[in-house]
């Protein structure tokens, strides 16, 4: 099929991108729902303003003009590629759209926005990422601030097609065993190796590995202990699962050295030997081998070493798409549709395949693709420093295989960005250049926007053993303190404790957050609770770039002490506490109910009133409590930072405590409480500074 008049009227290899302002992106509704809508800030402040909507940066035009009407998409659909899978993909979107508002709550927040839904007057954009393809996008029926994300559209070819000289994206085989698809990964690494040079250097091997070219063993495989000895190594990243019989322990240990029945080893342990072979490397390290699992000093102090053992790796194998190691890194795959057409790039002429995006954070975030968070692997909490200490990776995911090193992340169709996720050796790395990521943040947040980063990456994970929530950051942890030069508390940093400890429960209401069964850290500890956690430090609102100030304290930090389970002094912790000089408000609950109350089809956070703050209160974040159990508590606000705004005034950011039976003076944090001028009040603190209570934070 070829493609419509005004198909080949587009000239795919210089689309403009979506315009600059348009620099956040939201999902409208969740459940994968795909429906995508790009924000700007900056346009809604201008017509709420009253500039001119037509000038200056928001006279730029979205895209390239395409269709006008799902009536023009339809009819050119019948014969063009192109148009054929874009109505498609808005076929798709729009059913989404009509199943979204079945959903009470959606539908009820719908009526609230200023936005209304796609007009379904077409533009074509470059993709965020800067591949080949692009995205199709429709400004909003209604509101000025937002464009909708329709689809998204890449461009592959096959290996041997001439095009293939100037298109990185290659048709994703079924198969991933097959030669086309293990070239592939032995190209993306030798690449690498030619052009960024991120591999380490020959360096003195992990205290234990597996040989795999062994003329000893039978098998050709053993476990040896190198005793100084330099090399080139792999590392498997993997998901165990539920057991693994096959684990090294003290009573295997001697027989391992001898040689390992590869046959009885799990499917990922099998693979992970296939392409370090392919690599033509000697040397594979794999944790449950490489460590005796019942030896519990030894696991202490060889898991502390994480950071070396895969920061200096020549590369990390990653079971990306494996749920447990009995599936291995090479499992069928499902490529995604293509439609096919004739194209000309370069004076090259050959066949291109288009293929659909996923309406996710793939298309609508430049660095999306690289971020794999629907990947199995990608939930588990001890894999975040593994993938980030990793020097490089190959990630065998379960649609395609991705890169990863300090010079660029890519896919096998196509996907590639300069720079990785997360560059927290970046400056130690010679030759690749480029702006930390982290630097352009700095100025967003006060704190170590570094380590939240991190954070914000790990809230999402989950852990076999509860008692892992320190120790599986232990080797990130080393290496961020290296690199700030702070101490390490309980998860936080001594000098940016007050904004360290104002992090946010998220999905408390919807069970999402549990208290630890046991004691594993203090109460203003993230490690604290199970669940997703955020809202990290002080950072700054967009929405009010233009008008913010400085946060400033309130609260000042006096003391603090933590207890250490063990030797590391990044892992479990035995007790802590914080000696804190702040205001302490107390709460009460609000009588008065929202004006809606009636009609909102969802349950509300209870709201907490101060003294003199306005009846109407404040909602409430807990962390891992209910509104029942905490009206049960005596619950105060502990005032920590505010920042002033030159329209909106003042917002502080507090702590919810509860005292601690039977210890005078001393609290436990519940949750956070976010007030405003009204809501707080004129508080006796405000005026007289001797208001102010020392309290001990537990």
């Amino acid at each position: 099929m070829g493609l419509c008049s005004l198909c080949q009227s587009v000239d795919f290899n210089s689309l403009l991108p979506l315009p600059a302002h348009y620099e956040g992106y939201h999902e409208a509704w969740k459940n994968g729902s795909g429906l995508i809508g790009f924000i700007s800030p900056r346009l809604g402040e201008a017509r709420k303003t009253g500039r001119d909507l037509n000038a200056g940066e928001f006279s730029q035009p979205l895209g390239v003009a395409h269709h006008q009407s799902m009536t023009e998409l339809t009819a050119a659909a019948q014969n063009c590629s192109i148009c054929r899978l874009i109505e498609h993909e808005v076929s798709g979107y729009l059913a989404a759209r009509t199943e979204a508002e079945k959903d009470d709550v959606y539908a009820y927040y719908e009526t609230k926005r200023d936005f209304k839904g796609p007009n379904y007057r077409l533009w074509l954009t470059r993709r965020r990422d800067d591949c080949d393809g692009f995205l199709v996008v429709s400004p909003d029926a209604f509101g000025l601030g937002q464009v909708w994300l329709l689809a998204g559209i890449g461009f592959c070819v096959e290996d041997d097609d001439p095009l293939a000289a100037v298109l990185p994206g290659r048709v994703i085989q079924e198969d991933p065993t097959c030669e086309k698809t293990l070239a592939r990964a032995v190209g993306f690494v030798h690449e690498c190796d030619a052009q960024h040079k991120c591999s380490m250097s020959d360096g003195a091997l992990p205290n234990r590995v597996l040989d795999i070219t062994s003329q000893v063993s039978p098998n050709g495989i053993r476990l040896v202990e190198p005793d100084g000895i330099q090399g080139k190594y792999a590392a498997l990243s993997h998901r165990w699962g539920d057991r693994n019989p096959s684990a090294t322990t003290r009573a295997n240990l001697e027989a391992y050295k001898e040689g390992l029945p590869v046959d009885e080893l799990p499917k990922s342990f099998q693979d992970a030997i296939t392409v370090t072979r392919k690599l033509g490397l000697r040397y594979l390290w794999i944790d449950a081998l490489s460590i005796c699992q019942d030896d519990g000093s030894e696991w202490e102090r060889e898991s502390s070493k994480m950071a070396s053992i895969y920061s200096r790796a020549y590369v990390v194998l990653a079971a990306t798409g494996a749920h447990q190691d009995s599936q291995g890194l090479f499992f069928s795959r499902t490529p995604p549709t293509y439609h096919s057409f004739e194209y000309i790039k370069d004076g090259i002429a050959g066949t291109i395949h288009t293929f659909a995006i996923p309406k996710n954070e793939r298309a609508a975030y430049a660095r999306g693709y690289a971020v794999l968070h629907d990947e199995p692997l990608s939930n588990r909490g001890w894999v975040l420093q593994e993938r980030v200490l990793a020097t490089r990776t190959l990630h065998f995911a379960s649609d395609q295989m991705l890169f990863e090193c300090y010079g660029h992340c890519r896919s096998e169709d196509g996907f590639r960005m300069s720079g990785r996720i997360n560059d927290i050796l970046q400056h130690s790395k010679p030759g690749i250049s480029g702006q930390s990521n982290n630097d352009a943040k700095a100025s967003m947040f006060r704190g170590p926007s570094l380590w939240y980063d991190l954070l914000n990456s790990y809230s999402r994970r989950k852990l076999t053993k509860k008692t892992d929530k320190l120790p599986a950051l232990s080797g990130l942890a080393r290496v961020v303190e290296e690199q700030i030069g702070d101490e390490y508390v309980a998860g936080l940093w001594r000098s940016t404790l007050l904004e360290g400890i104002l992090w946010q429960a998220i999905g408390t209401h919807r069970g999402a957050t549990n208290a630890s069964p046991v004691y594993r850290a203090p109460s203003w500890s993230w490690a604290s609770i199970d669940g997703s956690f955020g809202n990290l430090g002080l950072g700054k609102d967009l929405r009010y770039i233009s008008e913010d100030g400085e946060w400033s304290d309130i609260g000042t930090i006096l003391d603090c002490h933590v207890e250490l389970k063990g030797e590391n002094p990044y892992g479990e912790v035995k007790s802590g506490w914080l000696k804190i000089k702040a205001p302490v408000e107390p709460l009460s609950p609000s009588e008065e109910k929202e004006p809606d109350h009636e009609t909102v089809p969802h349950k509300r956070a209870l709201r907490m009133k101060t003294k003199t703050g306005k009846p109407f209160g404040t909602y409430c974040m807990f962390d891992t409590i209910d509104d029942d159990s905490a009206l049960q508590l005596s619950l105060s606000a502990l005032l920590l930072a505010y920042i002033e705004r030159k329209k909106s005034g003042r917002t502080f950011q507090a702590l919810i405590v509860t005292p601690v039976e039977g210890q005078e003076g001393y609290y436990r944090r519940v949750g956070k409480i976010i007030f405003n001028d009204e809501s707080i009040g004129n508080c006796d603190w405000m005026q007289d500074q001797t208001e102010m209570e020392t309290i001990t934070l537990l």
